[in-house]
């Protein structure tokens, strides 16, 4: 699993610099497809966040629950049902960096954005 995650996360990043070559040589026609690459740029890159919290989330918290859960009688059978909801925490911990790439090309191309941080200021 953890190989898996790593290769894809390395596969990302590569396309992430692939396409991020592309626009710094300006090598597109038109506005319409600078926004395009940078939506895939920005794909590319929130799926290396989540391998990589992913990675990091597998690494670190199976090998603990293997011996947290251990001493406890049919705690091993838990042991898949705890690595589904791992699974779960790591996505939901990716999101606030996606959002943060969303919202940082937001205003890169002036779209207005409203957060709830703006919200409760106003």
């Amino acid at each position: 699993m953890q190989m898996i995650l790593q290769y894809n996360g390395y596969r990302a990043i590569k396309h992430f610099q692939n396409i991020k070559a592309q626009i710094e040589a300006s090598d597109y026609n038109n506005q319409e497809e600078l926004f395009a690459l940078q939506e895939e740029q920005d794909q590319h890159l929130s799926h290396h966040i989540l391998c990589m919290i992913n990675l990091f989330v597998f690494a670190c918290g199976v090998p603990a629950l293997i011996r947290v859960m251990a001493p406890i009688k049919g705690g091993l059978g838990w042991l898949p049902i705890f690595i589904g909801v791992f699974y779960v925490i790591a996505h939901y911990m990716s999101k606030p960096l996606v959002q943060k790439i969303k919202t940082k090309r937001d205003r890169e191309r002036g779209v207005v954005v409203v957060t709830e941080e703006s919200e409760l200021r106003s």
